[in-house]
């Protein structure tokens, strides 16, 4: 009996440690996505305003150096996106509008850096995140930086998949670029493989099966799309 009064100090002590923490947490969570909205917010300004001329671009600048953006791209983190994407995807649960995760390479990047240095691969890199950012502000998705050439994107509220393949049309050609700083014979493009998003799928399964896809572009000569598809990889 002697012992009781400090095994009950001790887990008073332990529940009072364990409510600090979740709290802290909370408030931390609750932080971050007050600042995601935020940059969210002032990106799309940026990106779609015709005449952003209110928009303060320090402001942009700072929130987005607060470590909720990768310092190069301007996209958001790994981490970032990982937190963010599970709520996007539950709220397209019961949505009948097509949203696709797309998994974005950049062909090539130890080849260019390789022969123009890692100058010209920055550069490239920048130039991909500043293109996903401009669809991810006109298609309401949400596009991170998943490791040293690879993006990852979610694209939302589209009609159907025809609509989706004119976007992706559209979005290959755009990163097909030249890198002129460097040379007028200086180009690089990306390849992009895509899941689309079925009600309540998880995010496990959308990045492997986009990863597979890519890996099938990257089979077939790069520098495009495909859609995965279960039967033999074929395109839907």
């Amino acid at each position: 009996m002697g012992d009781m009064p400090a095994v009950i100090i001790f887990i008073l002590s332990f529940v009072l440690f364990a409510w600090f923490v979740s709290r802290y947490m909370r408030s931390q969570r609750m932080t971050v996505d007050s600042l995601i909205q935020s940059v969210q917010m002032l990106e799309r300004k940026l990106y779609l305003d015709k005449n952003p001329h209110s928009l303060d671009f320090n402001e942009v600048l700072q929130l987005t150096g607060k470590g909720l953006s990768d310092s190069l791209t301007g996209v958001v983190t790994r981490s970032v996106f990982v937190s963010q994407v599970n709520g996007r995807l539950k709220n397209l649960v019961g949505s009948e509008d097509v949203a696709a995760f797309c998994f974005i390479d950049l062909d090539d990047l130890k080849k260019l850096n390789d022969t123009y240095g890692h100058g010209a691969g920055d550069l490239a890199l920048k130039n991909i995140g500043y293109i996903l950012r401009e669809y991810e502000k006109k298609f309401d998705g949400l596009t991170g930086r998943y490791g040293g050439d690879e993006f990852v994107m979610l694209l939302t509220g589209l009609k159907n998949v025809d609509e989706l393949r004119r976007v992706l049309d559209e979005l290959a050609s755009r990163l097909h670029f030249p890198l002129a700083e460097f040379g007028e014979d200086v180009t690089v493009h990306c390849s992009i493989g895509v899941a689309l998003y079925k009600s309540g799928a998880e995010l496990d399964y959308l990045v492997s099966s986009a990863d597979q896809a890519l890996y099938y572009v990257k089979q077939h000569g790069k520098g495009t799309y495909h859609i995965y598809s279960k039967e033999n990889f074929r395109e839907v």
